[in-house]
C-alpha cells in the first residue's frame, strides 16, 4: 500500500500528510503525521521500520530488533539503506519512501518472507533490485515464487534527463527503456525482475503517476525538487496480492 498527501498537519510545499523526516518539514509535523498514519490503518508505530535512502544498491534483512528504526526515530534510521527484506514471523511493517521513485513492494508466499525496495533511475542503475533478489535467494525463496508490484512512480511521458543520463539508462537496460530522453523507470524495473526469475504474470505495476496528480501525491520533478514523501508499506496484515 501507498500513502496520499492527504489528511496530515504539514503546510506549504509538505501539505499535508509528508511522512518523509528527511526534507525541511519539521518534525513535529512529521511524528503527528506519523501517528495519524498508523492510526488509520491500526498500524503499531514500533514495529515500522525505514531506512536512510540514498539511491543505493544496498538491501538489508531486518528483524524484531529493528523495530520503530527510522519511524519513531530518523536519526537511527538503517544508514544507507534502500531496500528491507523480512520473515513474517518477526511482524515487522517495511517502508520506503517516494516521491517520484518506483516503491517496489515484493512477497513471497512460500516462505513467507517480503520486502519494500526504493528504486529510483540511480538506485536501478546500481542494481538495488538484484541485490533484493540476492536477499531473497539467500534466504531460501525462489524467484519464481515472488509476487512484485511496482507502486505510484513517475511515468516515462513526464520523466525526462540528460542526453548523458538517457545513454546510460539505456546501455544498462536495453532501448525499449528510453524514448529520445524519457526513461522508463517501469520498463527497466520489470525487465530485471524478469531476468531474476520472477513470473512477468506475478509482476503488477500502477497507473498511478505521482507527477500527474500533484493533488493526491508528492512530485519531487513536478514540484521543483521542494515536497513531502509518500510511504509505501508492506508487512504481516498488508497483502500484496
Amino acid at each position: 500500500m501507498t500513502s496520499t498527501r492527504t489528511g496530515g498537519v504539514s503546510r506549504g510545499p509538505y501539505a499535508s500528510l509528508n511522512l518523509g523526516a528527511h526534507v525541511a518539514d519539521s518534525w513535529e509535523c512529521v511524528r503527528e503525521n506519523r501517528r495519524r498514519f498508523c492510526e488509520a490503518l491500526a498500524l503499531p508505530p514500533g514495529r515500522l521500520v525505514i531506512g536512510a535512502q540514498c539511491h543505493s544498491a544496498t538491501v538489508r534483512w531486518v528483524s524484531s530488533k529493528n523495530g520503530g528504526q527510522g519511524w519513531l526515530t530518523p536519526e537511527e534510521a538503517l544508514p544507507a539503506t534502500d531496500g528491507l527484506i523480512a520473515h513474517e514471523e518477526e511482524g515487522l511493517y517495511l517502508g520506503v519512501l517516494t516521491a517520484d521513485c518506483l516503491p517496489v513492494l515484493l512477497y513471497d508466499p512460500v516462505r513467507r518472507v517480503y520486502g519494500a525496495i526504493h528504486a529510483g533511475r540511480r538506485g536501478l542503475i546500481q542494481g538495488v533490485l538484484e541485490a533484493a533478489l540476492e536477499v531473497f535467494v539467500r534466504f531460501g525463496s525462489n524467484p519464481s515464487d515472488l509476487v512484485a508490484v511496482l507502486g505510484a512512480g513517475i511515468h516515462r511521458e513526464r520523466y525526462e534527463v540528460d542526453p548523458a543520463s538517457a545513454r546510460q539508462f539505456q546501455g544498462r537496460f536495453g532501448g525499449e527503456t528510453v524514448s529520445g530522453r524519457r526513461v522508463d523507470l517501469y520498463a527497466a524495473a520489470r525487465r530485471v525482475l524478469i531476468a531474476g526469475g520472477v513470473p512477468p504474470g506475478r509482476i503488477g505495476i500502477s497507473s498511478l503517476d505521482p507527477a500527474e496528480r500533484t493533488d493526491l501525491f508528492y512530485s519531487h520533478r513536478a514540484e521543483g525538487g521542494r515536497t513531502g514523501r509518500m510511504l509505501s508499506l508492506i508487512g504481516p496484515s498488508i497483502s500484496i496480492l
